[in-house]
Parts: C-alpha cells; structure tokens; sequence
C-alpha cells in the first residue's frame, strides 16, 4: 500500500472497508507486521536447500494440509463466535444480512485456500530444529528481507508477508476492528446513497468473509509464541492471475499441494539471486562434511561469498 494512498478516497464502500480494515490491522499490529523486514530464517533439509535455491523461490503449500490447519480453524471459530455476539446489538442491525451471510462464507468448505511459506526471525533454535529440521540433514537458511525491487517476500496485491498472531486478545481486536470498519463503511453507503457504491449484501460479505480469511491466516496457538514466525502468503485466485502450476509433494503422509514464489516475479532461477546471507547447518552427526558440501553447491549456483556454518546447538545422537 503506497504512503500517500488515502483509503478514503475510494468510492466503492466495500472496497474502502477492505483497505481501511487493513490499514488499521497494521496499527493493532505494527507496521513491521505486514512488511517483516529483517532477517527471516527458513528450516529445512537438504533437499529443500536444492529446491529454494535451483528455483529462486519458496514453497507456498496449502495450509489445509499442514500442521497448522488447526490454527485456521480456531480463527473460522473465533470469527463466527464474534460474528454472533455483535449481531445481537442494536447498533449492527443494518449489517445484520452482511453479517449472516459472511458467517456462512467462512465456515463453509474453503474455496479459496491460502497457501504459505513459513520463516522465523529466530535464526539456530533449538525448538524449530526439532520442529521442522529434526532429520540427519537439517539447514537454516537466513535472508535478508528488506525494501528492495522484487523483494522475493512480497509481490502486493498477489502475495505478501506476515507475522502470526499469538495473543489471543489481538486476535479478537483484529476480527472485531474488521467488522466494525465494514459495519460503519457499510451504513454509511446507505445514508448517503452513494451511486458509486453497491449495497448488495452478498458482496459486502464477500468481502468481509475475505478480509477476515486473510488474518486467521496468520493466527497460532500462544503455546507457539517462541517461534517468532513470519508468513509469505498467497491465495488459489492470485495463483490462477498468473497462470501459475500447482504442484504436489508427499509430507507425513500426506499429498500437499505447493506453489513457487518465484511465479509471482516472472523470471526463472536461472538468472533470480535470493538474498541469502548465511546457511546454518543443523545438529546432526556428520557436520563438516555436510557444510562442505553445502559450500560446493551455493558456489555452483552463484552464491560463493554465502557463509555456511555449524550449529551452536550441539549434537546428541
């Protein structure tokens, strides 16, 4: 969203309560929550090391199949719960069609999946090489994210970052600032009449039920409060925009479908540098051998000057 863009201005209503929701999102949560600048590391394996760096991108998987699914679910509950105290209230009763209809949006089958990669700002824990990087060939890969043309973590309006969401309390700020912006945006439009705008309930809900699934997107457990996690995310429509593959990997025991970020940037690995500034290579047996392998590769692929280093974890076989 540019600095100078004044949501304002927009004379669609439920568009203007889409960006205004948004906008105020960033001040619950702070600016950085949406752009994550900094540096972000990624725990994988090896075979994920090959596949970031041979396709300049990341793996954006469908979040109904990973460990995470759950999470999204508790944020379909929050907002249906939500949904239902405010519709109860006087005040809301204009909405009150909005409201109902988006209740039945979100906590239908999900039509429009959300696909994401998934990074820390905590480089070398102990708790995501156990979580994510718990084999005999785990690696951190840390990058740089910072404002930058074709920065690889953001491509607005078809993918964008994150931070998950652990406090409870912001979570319910998040869904109740949302439906109020829409709530006044909306009552608003019928007061003045506006002919730009539309007053078409299935639309307003459209868009309220789409607002709402990007953020519960972002929601964790606060048991998960020390993984610092940041999101890339992306959804099937944005994917389709660019003609993009869907492709699918096998993933403890199940089938998941994944995109390449890379998609979004029109250009191939072949001639696409990730800001990469260190590897870290895991706990595991054979250390320096890994690590020397791990160099030969990155200088193979134009990354000779990318320091590959040891855990400061130490093993325990």
């Amino acid at each position: 969203m540019p600095d100078d863009f004044d949501p304002k201005q927009l004379k669609v209503g439920h568009l203007r309560a889409q960006m205004l929701s948004i906008a105020h999102e960033i001040k619950i949560l702070g600016a950085n929550s949406h752009f994550c600048y900094g540096l972000l590391t990624h725990y994988t394996n090896l075979a994920g090391l090959i596949g970031i760096v041979e396709s300049g991108g990341f793996w954006l998987s469908d979040i109904r199949y990973l460990n995470d699914a759950e999470e999204y679910e508790h944020g379909r509950k929050l907002s249906c719960e939500l949904i239902d105290r405010l519709a109860q209230r006087l005040r809301y009763q204009p909405f009150s069609d909005v409201l109902e209809i988006a209740r039945g949006i979100i906590m239908a089958p999900v039509q429009e999946p959300s696909f994401v990669a998934c990074f820390s700002t905590e480089p070398d824990s102990l708790e995501q090489w156990r979580a994510y990087a718990s084999g005999d060939d785990g690696v951190a890969l840390v990058f740089e994210n910072k404002p930058a043309v074709n920065n690889p973590f953001m491509a607005e309006p078809r993918m964008h970052s994150s931070q998950a969401i652990y406090d409870d309390k912001k979570k319910k700020r998040v869904i109740l600032s949302t439906l109020s912006r829409h709530s006044i945006e909306y009552k608003k439009e019928l007061l003045t009449g506006n002919t730009g705008g539309t007053l078409e309930p299935n639309i307003w809900a459209r868009s309220l039920a789409a607002v709402l699934s990007n953020a519960f997107v972002t929601f964790k457990h606060r048991a998960f409060t020390t993984e610092s996690e940041v999101r890339v995310i992306t959804q099937l429509s944005q994917i389709a925009r660019v003609n993009g593959k869907i492709q699918h990997r096998i993933r403890r025991g199940r089938i998941v479908p994944f995109v390449n970020s890379s998609i979004f940037f029109g250009d191939t690995g072949a001639n696409r540098l990730l800001p990469l500034r260190e590897v870290i290579v895991g706990p595991i047996a054979a250390q320096s051998v890994t690590i020397e392998s791990v160099r030969t590769f990155l200088g193979n692929l134009g990354y000779p000057d990318v320091p590959v280093r040891p855990s400061s974890i130490p093993y325990r076989g």
